[in-house]
């Protein structure tokens, strides 16, 4: 569920981080410096002109966004010459993308096959294994680009990513480390090595990390939370940007690390605690999916709904749930002021997953209460906390004990109607124990 990228407690690795969250999601792999500054010797010639140009086109079209039309002349090219490698790069990387990573890892491979010593394509192709969680075959393309290019800081990164993924922390230290032999500033690598040490035990020198990278750049949204976290400091909130990044550089891997990798089942727990409490005869008119994500919620919840709105700070997320035709609308923005400048009031608001970068909740339930119709349900998962308030975690995920919870709703005019005691998800072999909670606003009663 991180782990970033900028690296960060992605839900991720380990998810990792994911995660997501338990570490973080590394950043997307570096264009090699190799490649950068070589690419003319890098890069084999075309065999016509009439394709080279095809090509141009193509290429083109692809770095302007418009991916349909350039996904057809790649394939126009591959018919006329199916082992041009370039089109089998570029098709491929265009699949990985737009998410179609079984697609992409198709072509990459063939591409690797035929130019077995191209470093941008071995680095392209470990890409797409991470993001498919198959990380020792990340790994294996990754370490081949380092023995191509041993010099190349961006090498080691992205090994150093592939290995934090897997798990592998002290090797992604080592990683890291020689990136900064390289780089001391180089903050995308300090942030994930302030991971890999806190995963390792060594809290000191994880702070030590993410307070190097805040002395660079103080508004830097991950180290300021991370920091917190593993220094036991509760905040309000995530900040908004670090979550936005998160899940921005979580969103091709997203669904299926949470559902194939943490067994994460929350939506399908919702919805049966909303079947259970509310008549299947009775339809939402409206709904909305507070932090959408990439829609699991919203296909969960979809055949009760007449409009179901996605609400999510994620531009990536957002796509991802476009594509699943579920929402009648989809809204970029933060869930409290979004629900405020709401015209109309819901019947149901969801939010799996959400409250989890939300320490304080006073502002959610009293605009969520103010948006819902009298009458109206609120349904959300969170994770559970021993102690009388919310907690910051050393993984970056906020937990909430249920007497906060009911003491929370009380206080906004929110009666709280059921709890349900959950495995939230599997991380690192062990159940990250949680709660559903389904609350009403009350149906008002006319004076006589």
């Amino acid at each position: 569920m991180t782990i970033p990228l900028t690296v960060i407690e992605r839900e991720a690795v380990a998810a990792t981080p994911v995660r997501p969250v338990s570490v973080p999601v590394p950043p997307p792999a570096r264009p090699t410096r190799r490649r950068r500054a070589q690419s003319s010797r890098d890069e084999p010639a075309l065999q016509t002109a009439n394709l080279s140009a095809i090509l141009t086109l193509a290429v083109d079209l692809h770095e302007r966004g418009q991916l349909e039309p350039a996904r057809q002349l790649y394939r126009r090219i591959l018919r006329a010459d199916p082992a041009l490698v370039d089109a089998l790069q570029m098709l491929g990387l265009l699949h990985h993308g737009r998410g179609e990573h079984r697609r992409g890892l198709r072509l990459l491979r063939r591409a690797a096959e035929l130019a077995p010593t191209r470093p941008s394509i071995l680095s392209q192709l470990g890409e797409c294994y991470r993001s498919l969680q198959r990380f020792d075959h990340a790994i294996t393309c990754f370490e081949r680009v380092v023995k191509l290019t041993p010099d190349d800081p961006d090498a080691h990164c992205n090994l150093g990513h592939a290995h934090l993924q897997a798990g592998a922390f002290a090797e992604a230290a080592r990683c890291y480390r020689r990136v900064l032999e390289a780089d001391l500033d180089d903050l995308e690598a300090l942030t994930c090595l302030a991971v890999a040490a806190g995963r390792l035990g060594d809290d000191n020198a994880a702070a030590a990390c993410y307070r190097q990278v805040l002395a660079a750049d103080p508004d830097n949204s991950t180290a300021q939370h991370l920091l917190a976290a593993i220094t036991g400091e509760t905040t309000r909130r995530a900040p908004a940007g670090y979550v936005r990044e998160l899940y921005d550089q979580y969103a091709g891997s997203f669904d299926a690390h949470l559902v194939e990798t943490l067994r994460y089942d929350v939506p399908d727990l919702l919805r049966r605690v909303v079947d259970e409490e509310v008549p299947a005869s009775t339809r939402f008119a409206r709904a909305a999916d507070l932090g959408c994500g990439t829609g699991l919620a919203g296909v969960a919840i979809r055949d009760r709904v007449d409009h179901l709105t996605g609400i999510d700070l994620s531009s990536g997320m957002l796509r991802r749930a476009a594509d699943r035709g579920i929402y009648d609308e989809l809204i970029e923005g933060e869930l409290v002021g979004t629900l405020g400048r709401a015209t109309t009031p819901f019947d149901l608001l969801l939010a799996t997953d959400v409250l989890i970068y939300l320490g304080a909740l006073e502002d959610v339930f009293a605009a969520a209460a103010t948006s819902l119709r009298p009458g109206g349900w609120l349904g959300f998962s969170t994770e559970r906390a021993r102690s009388g308030a919310p907690v910051l975690q050393s993984n970056g995920r906020y937990a909430h004990p249920e007497i906060y919870i009911r003491s929370t709703a009380a206080g906004s005019g929110l009666d709280v109607v059921r709890i349900e005691h959950i495995t939230v998800r599997i991380e690192q072999g062990r159940k990250v124990r949680g709660q559903i909670f389904l609350l009403r606003r009350p149906t008002e009663v006319l004076a006589s």
